[in-house]
């Protein structure tokens, strides 16, 4: 399938998406990333998104809402 998808990153520290699937879905997303805005070495990121579909398959299983935390280990240490 193809997807398209746009996000946008404001300030190093916030960000909101969207994006649209050749099969027939739609997602949104917003998230943060905490790391030396909040005095921290490495960085993480704490996200969500949610997904719903316009095909034969969204009424069965329905919208999807993802949560995703994500960590960076910085190996120059």
């Amino acid at each position: 399938g193809i997807d398209l998808n746009l996000k946008y990153q404001m300030d190093q520290s916030f960000w909101i998406g969207a994006g649209v699937s050749k099969s027939k879905s739609i997602r949104f997303e917003v998230g943060f990333v905490l790391g030396e805005n909040i005095g921290l070495d490495n960085q993480t990121r704490i996200g969500y998104s949610y997904e719903d579909g316009f095909n034969e398959f969204a009424n069965i299983f329905g919208k999807t809402h993802e949560i995703s935390i994500n960590y960076a280990f910085d190996s120059r240490r």
